[in-house]
């Protein structure tokens, strides 16, 4: 699905002279800047967004924004995008300016402004961007501004708006909704304390605005919210009264309202053909279970290439998919194309599914409080399945029984789990009679196990010859089935080259080999040697590791104080490290072994020396959660045990 683009807000602009700023420009560059530390490299002194709907439909949003450059890295934010459908609006206005910290005023003509497709992926789009770069123009201490004008046909009254558009600071945010007389407006706050709007009334006409100041700036953390779940914003539903026109435009009351209009459009795009079906039945020839019919099905829906054709969009076209049969036959489709066409074959093979929407990329954006379309930018597939299914993306829902949750879209996750980064999520389930917003299932540690062996020969000067075997399942096995695919195989090997430096100084890559294992699997095979992986101490001590290599991915909790919460996964980790000492050498030393089960996981650690070998195991589990910050400091020190067990030393004496 796509979501189609939201109003972005603003007023009018006086009339100025064609080498001058308008006056809201000058006040703008004449405010005083607050001071920052150097990690703040640009500062919004002006944000303001209105919008005007007028009977009939027509919305007419006017957007103004100035910042300041404080550093030169600073210089990025000094670019202006508005995004405009061709099929249902317009960009009316498009200006900006620089103002130098001398005075002097820089516009930027028409020349500067590129206009493009807002989707590289799409074969035709009418969702387009007009934008100005100014990053190379600006210097730090200047004001860059700039305002649009745009008219708008909305298929939905219902807009959204962020008071701080990224990471900076931000001295005034405003958003304002302009109705006639007699329409209300409804706004619901999101990541911040409620903000009452300024109401006023004139003839024929009512306001609504919201305003926030002096906010300040963003630091992302490690394993933070995405910021759409951090910065304030306004959800905002226009209710026109009874009899009046309104165009294309609608509210919803609730989600089931929300649910019957989105399956009124993709329902009747479920139509299957003749070849459809013959291939339908060959897919599941041979499946002997309700469960392989499904995997048949949703590994040949993976392979339909990703393409998006978007036409109709200001009339709701970006949320109806084309026919099953047309995307069959053509081989390619967007999301909401590829669902259809799943749903269409799984009920070829006598299979209930659902047309499911979501937000991808940020599994705390859709709110419940706010029943809209607008939430959703995804669609994926929701499956009923039997008693017999027992799979961790299936769950059970009141009225709906147990959905298995697959995402066609993804090639890389296979049937039976759920992307990581929507795991967790409300999704809508869209049905004229079954309509409801759910929580997506999240996958056990278990299910994204990583399992390691190493066999490791350590010579008397401390050099180190390695072989590793690795077991990705789940969501490790489709981040590394991800990079393979998608990455040249000198790109791969260079990354497998980065992370196996972390042995020891002067290590070198021999070998490495990757395959498809059971259970859809991926399972890795490395050699490499490594000069300098013991310390050798005036040649009588040898110190060693207990882990030869830290896990790829992990989570970094270095700072003693933390601002907003730990956003985890579910995970195990399973190692086996045996090293054969060099003769000579024995274990004096080695760290006691260690168990520990907390609320975010478990772990365990231990160590054994028999017969000129040494053999280290280590293992943790960490279950998937928001981690409060008042939970911070117990998470810092449980993430620390965990990743900090491979540095544990283990001291060799010669005899």
């Amino acid at each position: 699905m796509r979501k189609v683009f939201l109003v972005l807000p603003l007023f009018a602009a006086a009339a100025f002279a064609a080498d001058d700023a308008p006056a809201w420009v000058r006040q703008a560059a004449a405010a005083t800047t607050p001071k920052y530390d150097g990690k703040v490299k640009a500062v919004v002194i002006h944000d303001d967004s209105r919008v005007d709907v007028e009977e009939g439909g027509k919305v007419t949003t006017t957007f103004q924004h100035a910042v300041r450059i404080l550093t030169k890295e600073g210089r990025s934010a000094a670019s202006a995008v508005v995004f405009y459908e061709t099929s249902g609006g317009k960009v009316r206005q498009m200006n900006a300016w620089i103002i130098r910290a001398s005075g002097e005023v820089k516009k930027f003509g028409k020349d500067r402004i590129v206009d493009m497709a807002a989707d590289d992926h799409d074969v035709y789009d009418e969702a387009r961007v007009q934008v100005v770069e100014a990053e190379k123009d600006v210097d730090v201490g200047d004001l860059f501004a700039f305002e649009w004008v745009r008219e708008d046909r909305m298929v939905f009254l219902q807009f959204e708006e962020r008071f701080q558009k990224g990471v900076h600071p931000a001295l005034l945010s405003r958003y304002t909704v302009n109705v006639p007389a007699g329409w209300r407006v409804q706004g619901i706050t999101f990541n911040h304390a409620k903000i009452d709007p300024a109401i006023s009334e004139t003839t024929g006409a009512s306001s609504y605005a919201w305003q926030l100041q002096d906010m300040a700036p963003i630091e992302m953390e490690p394993s933070s919210p995405r910021l759409s779940s951090i910065v304030p914003r306004i959800a905002v539903s226009v209710i026109a009264p009874p009899g009046a026109r309104t165009g294309l435009g609608k509210s919803f009351e609730n989600w089931q309202d929300v649910s019957r209009w989105l399956a009124e459009l993709a329902d009747p795009q479920a139509v299957t053909s003749p070849e459809m079906t013959a291939k339908t039945q060959q897919l599941t020839a041979g499946a002997k279970s309700e469960i392989e019919r499904i995997q048949a099905i949703g590994r040949y829906v993976q392979s339909v290439k990703y393409v998006s054709i978007q036409t109709g969009i200001g009339r709701g076209g970006g949320y109806k998919p084309h026919l099953a049969s047309q995307v069959f036959a053509k081989s390619y489709g967007d999301c909401k194309d590829k669902a259809t066409l799943m749903r269409t074959m799984l009920k070829l093979a006598g299979i209930e599914s659902y047309p499911l929407s979501i937000f991808s990329g940020d599994p705390m954006f859709v709110r419940q409080e706010w029943a809209s379309p607008q939430q959703f930018n995804h669609a994926i597939i929701a499956i009923r399945v039997s008693d017999d299914v027992k799979l961790n993306a299936v769950g059970t829902y009141p009225d709906l029984g147990r959905l298995l949750i697959f995402d066609p879209t993804d090639e890389h996750t296979q049937v039976g789990m759920i992307p990581e980064y929507e795991e967790g999520s409300l999704a809508l389930i869209n049905s004229p009679d079954h309509g409801a917003l759910i929580r997506m299932p999240r996958s056990a540690p278990e299910a994204n196990h990583l399992k390691r062996h190493f066999d490791v020969t350590l010579e008397p000067d401390g050099s180190i010859a390695a072989k590793l075997e690795e077991t990705a399942m789940g969501h490790p096995g489709a981040s590394y089935r991800s990079e393979i695919d998608h990455l040249q195989k000198a790109d791969f090997r260079k990354r497998i080259e980065s992370w196996v430096g972390n042995s020891g100084p002067g290590a070198t890559l021999k070998s490495l080999d990757s395959s498809a294992g059971d259970n859809d699997s991926v399972q890795l095979r490395v050699e490499f040697n490594t000069p300098r992986y013991a310390k050798s101490i005036q040649g009588s001590l040898l110190v060693v590791k207990t882990g030869v290599l830290p896990p790829r991915e992990r989570v970094h909790l270095a700072e003693p104080t933390r601002k907003y919460p730990v956003v985890v996964n579910a995970e195990s980790y399973e190692e086996t490290m045996t090293m054969t000492l060099p003769a000579g050498f024995a274990v004096d030393e080695m760290p006691r072994p260690r168990n520990a089960t907390t609320e975010f996981g478990s772990m365990s650690t231990s160590c054994d020396a028999k017969d000129g070998v040494l053999t280290c195991k280590r293992s943790f589990t960490v279950t998937a959660q928001v981690i409060p910050v008042d939970k911070y400091k117990e998470a810092r020190t449980f993430f620390s045990a965990i990743y900090g067990s491979g540095d544990e030393p283990v001291v060799l004496a010669k005899k």
